[in-house]
Protein backbone atom coordinates (compact mmCIF):
# COMPACT_ATOMS: atom_id res chain seq x y z
CA UNK A 1 0.00 0.00 0.00
CA UNK A 2 1.57 3.38 -0.83
CA UNK A 3 1.50 6.61 1.30
CA UNK A 4 -1.17 7.77 -0.26
CA UNK A 5 -3.61 4.82 -0.27
CA UNK A 6 -3.09 4.27 2.77
CA UNK A 7 -3.66 8.22 3.82
CA UNK A 8 -6.98 7.79 2.30
CA UNK A 9 -7.07 4.09 3.70
CA UNK A 10 -7.28 6.36 7.27
CA UNK A 11 -9.74 9.09 5.72
CA UNK A 12 -12.47 6.34 4.97
CA UNK A 13 -11.97 4.97 8.19
CA UNK A 14 -12.49 7.88 10.23
CA UNK A 15 -15.73 8.80 8.25
CA UNK A 16 -16.63 4.88 8.64
CA UNK A 17 -15.71 5.43 12.37
CA UNK A 18 -18.18 9.03 12.15
CA UNK A 19 -20.65 7.06 10.00
CA UNK A 20 -21.50 2.86 12.09
CA UNK A 21 -23.74 2.83 14.76
CA UNK A 22 -23.09 4.42 18.32
CA UNK A 23 -21.30 0.88 19.96
CA UNK A 24 -19.63 -0.55 16.93
CA UNK A 25 -16.64 1.09 16.67
CA UNK A 26 -14.24 -1.21 17.95
CA UNK A 27 -15.96 -3.93 15.84
CA UNK A 28 -14.92 -1.84 12.77
CA UNK A 29 -11.31 -1.38 14.19
CA UNK A 30 -10.99 -5.21 14.68
CA UNK A 31 -11.92 -4.99 10.87
CA UNK A 32 -9.23 -3.03 9.84
CA UNK A 33 -6.50 -3.61 12.66
CA UNK A 34 -3.74 -3.17 10.26
CA UNK A 35 -4.83 0.47 9.42
CA UNK A 36 -4.76 1.17 14.09
CA UNK A 37 -1.70 3.00 14.03
CA UNK A 38 -0.32 6.43 15.24
CA UNK A 39 -0.64 7.74 12.11
CA UNK A 40 -4.43 6.90 12.14
CA UNK A 41 -5.11 8.99 15.08
CA UNK A 42 -3.25 12.02 13.79
CA UNK A 43 -5.49 11.51 11.03
CA UNK A 44 -8.48 11.46 13.35
CA UNK A 45 -7.56 14.34 15.33
CA UNK A 46 -7.08 16.29 11.68
CA UNK A 47 -10.47 15.38 11.18
CA UNK A 48 -11.57 16.73 14.55
CA UNK A 49 -10.25 20.09 13.74
CA UNK A 50 -12.06 20.14 10.58
CA UNK A 51 -15.35 19.05 11.61
CA UNK A 52 -14.93 21.89 14.31
CA UNK A 53 -14.20 24.61 12.35
CA UNK A 54 -17.30 23.14 9.87
CA UNK A 55 -19.07 23.67 13.10
CA UNK A 56 -20.00 19.90 13.79
CA UNK A 57 -19.16 19.61 17.27
CA UNK A 58 -20.63 16.89 18.55
CA UNK A 59 -18.65 14.70 15.44
CA UNK A 60 -15.68 16.56 16.44
CA UNK A 61 -15.87 16.13 19.73
CA UNK A 62 -16.81 12.03 19.30
CA UNK A 63 -13.55 11.99 17.01
CA UNK A 64 -11.41 13.82 19.60
CA UNK A 65 -12.68 11.35 22.41
CA UNK A 66 -11.74 8.46 20.54
CA UNK A 67 -8.43 9.89 19.65
CA UNK A 68 -7.40 10.38 22.65
CA UNK A 69 -8.60 6.67 23.45
CA UNK A 70 -6.26 5.21 21.09
CA UNK A 71 -3.55 7.24 22.11
CA UNK A 72 -4.41 6.46 25.82
CA UNK A 73 -4.06 2.17 24.16
CA UNK A 74 -1.01 2.91 22.41
CA UNK A 75 1.02 4.50 25.65
CA UNK A 76 -0.47 1.42 27.91
CA UNK A 77 0.78 -0.85 24.80
CA UNK A 78 4.10 1.06 24.85
CA UNK A 79 4.99 0.88 29.19
CA UNK A 80 4.53 -3.23 28.75
CA UNK A 81 6.91 -3.14 25.97
CA UNK A 82 8.80 -1.40 27.62
CA UNK A 83 9.12 -2.67 31.20
CA UNK A 84 9.28 -6.65 29.26
CA UNK A 85 12.49 -4.90 27.90
CA UNK A 86 13.71 -3.82 30.84
CA UNK A 87 12.85 -7.65 32.71
CA UNK A 88 14.60 -8.85 29.73
CA UNK A 89 17.88 -7.29 30.12
CA UNK A 90 17.58 -7.53 34.24
CA UNK A 91 17.73 -11.13 32.94
CA UNK A 92 20.75 -10.97 30.52
CA UNK A 93 22.64 -8.68 32.94
CA UNK A 94 22.19 -11.67 36.10
CA UNK A 95 23.50 -14.33 33.01
CA UNK A 96 26.34 -12.41 32.39
CA UNK A 97 26.85 -12.02 36.34
CA UNK A 98 26.60 -15.52 36.36
CA UNK A 99 28.99 -15.94 33.67
CA UNK A 100 31.53 -13.35 35.39
CA UNK A 101 31.24 -15.30 38.92
CA UNK A 102 32.37 -18.81 36.77
CA UNK A 103 35.58 -17.09 35.40
CA UNK A 104 38.44 -18.33 36.94
CA UNK A 105 40.78 -14.89 36.02
CA UNK A 106 40.11 -11.07 35.33
CA UNK A 107 41.18 -12.20 31.68
CA UNK A 108 38.38 -14.12 31.56
CA UNK A 109 35.65 -11.74 32.72
CA UNK A 110 37.07 -9.10 30.19
CA UNK A 111 36.64 -11.99 27.62
CA UNK A 112 33.06 -12.65 28.54
CA UNK A 113 32.65 -8.51 29.05
CA UNK A 114 34.08 -8.15 25.25
CA UNK A 115 31.83 -10.81 24.20
CA UNK A 116 28.68 -9.01 25.15
CA UNK A 117 29.23 -4.94 24.43
CA UNK A 118 25.76 -4.46 24.10
CA UNK A 119 25.29 -5.09 27.81
CA UNK A 120 28.51 -3.41 29.41
CA UNK A 121 26.90 -0.09 30.97
CA UNK A 122 25.82 1.82 33.71
CA UNK A 123 22.84 -0.66 34.58
CA UNK A 124 25.11 -3.77 34.91
CA UNK A 125 27.31 -1.94 37.01
CA UNK A 126 24.08 -1.00 39.16
CA UNK A 127 22.92 -4.93 38.62
CA UNK A 128 26.78 -6.22 39.62
CA UNK A 129 26.19 -3.58 42.87
CA UNK A 130 22.88 -5.34 44.01
CA UNK A 131 23.86 -8.84 43.66
CA UNK A 132 27.56 -8.28 45.55
CA UNK A 133 25.12 -6.65 48.10
CA UNK A 134 23.00 -9.72 48.06
CA UNK A 135 25.85 -12.00 47.99
CA UNK A 136 27.36 -10.57 50.73
CA UNK A 137 24.34 -10.15 52.92
CA UNK A 138 24.24 -14.02 52.60
CA UNK A 139 27.46 -14.12 53.92
CA UNK A 140 29.36 -15.01 49.85
CA UNK A 141 32.08 -12.54 50.93
CA UNK A 142 34.61 -13.53 48.03
CA UNK A 143 32.19 -13.62 45.67
CA UNK A 144 30.65 -10.15 46.53
CA UNK A 145 34.13 -8.54 46.92
CA UNK A 146 35.24 -10.07 43.03
CA UNK A 147 31.33 -8.74 41.98
CA UNK A 148 32.37 -5.11 43.49
CA UNK A 149 35.95 -4.99 42.39
CA UNK A 150 34.45 -5.50 38.53
CA UNK A 151 31.65 -3.15 39.17
CA UNK A 152 34.45 -0.99 40.20
CA UNK A 153 36.34 -1.14 37.26
CA UNK A 154 33.47 -1.34 34.84
CA UNK A 155 32.25 2.28 36.50
CA UNK A 156 36.07 3.64 35.68
CA UNK A 157 36.32 2.46 32.37
CA UNK A 158 32.29 3.39 31.45
CA UNK A 159 32.99 7.19 33.19
CA UNK A 160 36.19 7.34 31.20
CA UNK A 161 35.38 6.46 27.58
CA UNK A 162 32.10 9.30 27.72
Amino acid sequence: MTDTQRLQAYQTLTQQLLDCPRGEELKLLEANRELIDPQFIAVTEEKAIELEEAGNTEQAQFLQAFAAQLKQAFAEVAQVVNREGVESRAQAYLMLIDGMLQCSTGEDVAQLLSANPDLVDAGLVQMIAKVAQAMAAKGQNKSASFLLQVATDLAQIINSGS
